[in-house]
């Protein structure tokens, strides 16, 4: 490609539609390439020259990579290659707490699905199923993300492919004898099975609050329901939130309930943000349990299509004070800005689709 004077002739490509110009701005967003090393006769130019807008350190950049024979494609380094010495020696065991698929059978244990039959223990104690040969997926913390590799730990080496791992056929392998840091099996399973009775928002309508019955939907305010979303025009006297909920029964000791979501907010004038939230409440007050989800559109931005979602896992009878009460889905959409302000029309507007809402259960 063509020369550019601060290295943007050089660029990286994150999924398929992010691209980083420089190798500083890769490093800086991704903390990839942190020991990498630009091979570029013009940039060592630019750098003796004192341009600072190349934004690497001399010992990152040299004139040639010295490679045998780069027409006919040998990249193995000559003795005299200046990137002998400079890359990372990879040890044979990777430090991974993962333990790879084989073929298409799942053997860690973060996610896994597991047909009910397979639940180890007496018949007796295994969790109950919603129809025989159900499935259910374990939900279990997530463990901290590691390197494969420490490399700041390693010792230099020639980068490249290591001619020995060629030889010898020996690569560097996964540590498998390592558990990865979740739960035990059992601990926790979740169901895939909606909870909400009108996940779509399409049933009728009825204004009122919580004591109006146990559902379909009922709405405070001007939130609309189509079939599959609801959504909400939002005026500058909005500064309350309009909202619209669901009684999903009551809740249950020692439960899981995680709420899925998609938003989609926007906001239509330069001094008016858009905010949506969706939560799981009890009692005729709605009172929220656990942290709502919550997205924010500024003015004159938007934020499409995101997944949200917000969880609560109730404790034994007696000392949770949620267990028993009626449990309720909500949704909600307000704007943040001047309320006295005049204006024709609305100034922003929230959506909200595929509300599901799983539940997780001790065995």
């Amino acid at each position: 490609p063509a020369y550019h004077p601060t290295g943007c002739h050089i660029n990286f490509m994150n999924a398929w539609n992010q691209l980083y110009a420089r190798l500083p701005e890769w490093r800086l967003y991704r903390h990839q390439d942190t020991h990498s090393v630009v091979a570029d006769a013009g940039l060592v130019k630019e750098l003796l020259e004192g341009n600072e807008y190349v934004a690497l350190a001399k010992e990152d950049v040299v004139a040639d990579a010295g490679v045998v024979d780069r027409e006919k494609g040998d990249y193995r380094l000559r003795a005299d290659s200046p990137l002998r010495g400079r890359g990372i020696s990879i040890p044979a065991v990777l430090e991974a707490p993962y333990v790879p698929c084989r073929g298409r059978e799942v053997v860690t244990r973060q996610w896994a699905k597991t047909l009910v039959e397979d639940a180890p223990g007496p018949a007796a104690a295994r969790p109950v199923a919603s129809w025989p040969g159900h499935a259910h997926y374990r939900l279990q913390p997530l463990p901290p993300i590691r390197r494969l590799v420490d490399l700041d730990a390693q010792g230099p080496g020639t980068p490249g492919l290591n001619e020995e791992w060629a030889q010898t056929g020996s690569y560097p392998i996964f540590d498998s004898s390592r558990q990865p840091e979740t739960a035990d099996d059992w601990e926790w399973i979740v169901y895939p099975d909606n909870r909400l009775a009108d996940p779509g928002f399409d049933k009728p309508i009825t204004r009122g609050g919580p004591d109006d019955g146990p559902g379909p939907w009922f709405t405070r305010g001007d939130i609309h329901t189509y079939v599959s979303m609801a959504c909400a025009n939002l005026f500058p006297a909005h500064q309350q939130p309009m909202i619209t909920f669901q009684r999903v029964g009551t809740v249950a000791p020692e439960c899981e309930y995680i709420l899925f979501g998609d938003m989609t907010l926007s906001s239509a004038h330069d001094q008016f943000a858009a905010i949506g939230e969706m939560y799981l409440a009890v009692g005729d007050g709605l009172q929220p349990l656990g942290t709502p989800a919550s997205a924010r559109a500024e003015p004159r931005k938007s934020r499409c299509w995101n997944t949200y979602f917000t969880r609560y896992r109730s404790g034994k009878a007696g000392e949770d004070a949620a267990v028993g009460q009626p449990l309720y889905v909500v949704v909600g959409a307000r704007v943040d800005g001047p309320a006295d302000l005049k204006t024709e029309g609305p100034v922003a507007f929230v959506r909200w689709d595929g509300l599901t809402l799983l539940t997780g259960e001790r065995p």
